[in-house]
């Protein structure tokens, strides 16, 4: 099964099988219909049969969401609404969180997640325009935004991570690494840099273990606290500034 991953073996081992037995009838005039309803005639459990169609939909972040409501909502279905959102949360954790563009409807929970916003109309301002123009990419689990970074390309005309930020909360578990590589795979332009306070150790160990390299320090911007530039490695089928 393809999407294993946060399912105990065993029960991956044991529906993968049924997942083959069904993909024939997905396939034919019936379609999903006649999956749901072998499955129930079985008396395929709740859980079971959400893993199966998750499966049978295929990869992608809103795929268990759309099974459970497949399942949930076919003829002859308990609908044990609570036992299989709890199933869900857990394979969502086990499978971590999911980075993504982020949309107009992301605005309240990064205006709450952001420290600065909560008394700075600006930032605000800013966080509407980063998620209304495509800038935006945010981290999120199965209940709410855990952190966001933003692309733009106002830095001599290459991509720069404008802002990385974390919820105090989910600190420590690879959210800032996870915002790092959406931004480096998105990046359209040869090089790609990002910033961060001389005082923000944090930032630049994250930096330094993701490869990216000092380019430069910036006295100035922020009394006593200079600002240290970094430069993103090479990133696989992007031009180097070589090539360029």
């Amino acid at each position: 099964m393809t999407r294993s991953r946060g399912l105990d073996p065993e029960r991956a081992a044991r529906l993968g099988p049924l997942v083959e037995e069904c993909r024939p009838l997905l396939a034919g005039e019936g379609g999903m219909a006649a999956v749901q309803r072998m499955l129930s005639d079985r008396r395929v459990g709740v859980i079971d049969a959400v893993v199966v169609t998750c499966e049978l939909l295929g990869a992608g972040p809103g795929a268990l969401a759309e099974a459970k409501t497949v399942v949930l909502s076919s003829a002859g279905r308990r609908r044990d609404l609570e036992a299989v959102d709890r199933f869900a949360e857990e394979v969502e954790r086990a499978a971590g969180p999911v980075v993504r563009p982020a949309t107009a409807a992301d605005v309240p929970g990064l205006v709450a997640l952001d420290p600065v916003a909560a008394d700075d109309p600006a930032r605000r301002a800013a966080i509407r325009r980063w998620c209304g123009d495509g800038s935006a990419f945010v981290a999120t689990d199965a209940s709410e935004p855990l952190g966001y970074c933003v692309l733009e390309y106002t830095f001599f005309e290459q991509g720069f991570v404008t802002m990385l930020m974390v919820a105090p909360g989910a600190r420590r578990r690879g959210i800032g690494a996870s915002l790092l590589r959406a931004a480096e795979n998105a990046c359209v332009t040869p090089k790609l840099f990002t910033s961060a306070n001389v005082s923000n150790q944090p930032v630049q160990r994250l930096l330094h273990r993701a490869g990216w390299t000092p380019a430069g320090l910036l006295h100035g911007l922020d009394d006593g606290d200079p600002e240290l530039f970094f430069r993103c490695p090479p990133r696989p089928g992007h031009p180097t500034a070589r090539d360029t």
